[in-house]
């Protein structure tokens, strides 16, 4: 590799427009001449239909760096990631990339689908600036890696969604880039290409590349990132490690105002966990309720405090679990207080804790206290949604057998 790059962004503000920029040549004719005049600190006039995507960040990139983009979706992540890339300008500040840049952004972009595969391999290594004589000199590797060489001579047309994504991963990562600029794409392919992706990713990462990424995979950002900006609204709201970054943006996920039914039966208050928010799967989480019954005797089909464990990323619920279905009946009219305790054994990621009333015969919540999120780090290793911590040794026989077999102990 010739050199080590660099990536800089100082001062970036995006100005984006709602809807259609010019519907008429009425607004086509002040927009040009503002853009060839601009005037006293143009950059700075909105009109009414603009909006800031971006506003006012910046952050330098140094070889052997690596830096995570962190936040809610439309938080400006992967704005920043086209001012970077050159896909758009920044409206005001600078965008700086020394060397080759290597862009995962977007890898089945740009196949030309009725060439074969090879023939688009050349192609997109080309786009992304290599040489035919590199190209001719890891064409073997680029193949072998991506698992498709049976099918390289075939119209990529005909390539699955998950082909497609693995020969695009492949070629994106065997440009030998000065610098590496990484955009959600840890999803590519079936579990066993995953693994391998993040192993090239990890690999490359490690290599003394400035490397920036943006990823709702917080497990992935802590292992390969040693510091992360924290996005919301377009601007940046926190700046630090990898580890406090992650805890700072866990701790505002689902932060609201609770909801109160007026004729709910129960209130809930407070939900607090005190084991911090960072835990590894298989680990207990150790939380208190508090909130106050207003009557006495509830119906059986009242459950006056349930806990929904909800993916925060996807927004499904995992699990529920109610007062009554672990045994414990609140009939005291007034204020109650609860120990919850939940086993999270679930994948890395945001999960968040919400305690609501729950009505079993309609099916809807009466009251819902405010949420609270923890961040599920990786523990042992395991395939699927769920940990179920397995173990297993070899065991000799009985009856003078000389085999073994694998068990539970």
């Amino acid at each position: 590799m010739a050199m080590i790059g660099s990536i800089e962004a100082a001062g970036i503000w995006k100005r984006f427009r709602r809807g259609r920029q010019h519907d008429s040549l009425r607004d086509l004719i002040p927009a040009v001449a503002r853009r060839f005049f601009p005037g006293r600190n143009q950059a700075q006039v909105m009109g009414p239909q603009d909006f800031w995507a971006v506003r006012d960040v910046s952050f330098k990139v140094e070889p052997g760096d690596t830096l995570a983009i962190i936040g809610p979706n439309g938080a400006g992540k992967s704005t920043v990631l086209k001012l970077l890339t050159r896909v758009t300008r920044p409206t005001v500040g600078r965008c700086r990339v020394a060397g080759r840049l290597g862009a995962l952004v977007e890898i089945a972009a740009g196949f030309h689908f009725d060439l074969t595969g090879r023939e688009n391999v050349h192609l997109q290594g080309a786009i992304l600036g290599m040489s035919r004589a590199e190209l001719l000199r890891k064409f073997d590797e680029i193949v072998q890696f991506s698992g498709i060489g049976e099918f390289i001579d075939t119209p990529v047309k005909r390539y699955s969604s998950g082909m497609l994504a693995r020969l695009g991963f492949s070629i994106a990562t065997h440009v030998d880039p000065d610098a590496l600029i990484i955009d959600e794409i840890l999803s590519v392919g079936d579990l066993a290409f995953q693994a391998q992706a993040y192993s090239r990713i990890r690999e490359l990462a490690g290599s003394g590349r400035p490397v920036v990424v943006v990823s709702h995979q917080l497990s992935v950002v802590e292992e390969l990132c040693r510091r992360a900006l924290v996005m919301e609204h377009g601007a940046v709201v926190h700046e630090g490690t990898a580890r406090e970054s992650i805890a700072h943006y866990v701790g505002g996920i689902g932060q609201g105002a609770k909801m109160v039914n007026a004729e709910s039966p129960v209130t809930i208050d407070s939900v607090v966990v005190h084991n911090g928010d960072l835990i590894r799967s298989g680990d207990f989480v150790h939380a208190t309720i508090r909130g106050r019954l207003h009557q006495a005797d509830l119906p059986d089909h009242i459950e006056p405090v349930a806990v929904l464990v909800r993916n925060a990323e996807g927004g499904h619920v995992l699990s529920v679990a109610g007062s009554q279905d672990c045994g414990l009946r609140i009939t005291a009219e007034g204020p109650f207080v609860l120990a919850v305790s939940l086993q999270m054994n679930v994948q890395p990621g945001v999960y968040s804790l919400e305690a609501v009333g729950w009505d079993k015969k309609r099916e809807i919540a009466v009251s819902v206290g405010p949420p609270v999120s923890v961040y599920v780090r990786e523990n042992q290793r395991f395939i699927g949604v769920v940990q179920l911590n397995a173990t297993m040794e070899a065991v000799t026989q009985s009856g003078g057998g000389n085999g073994t077999t694998a068990a539970h102990p």
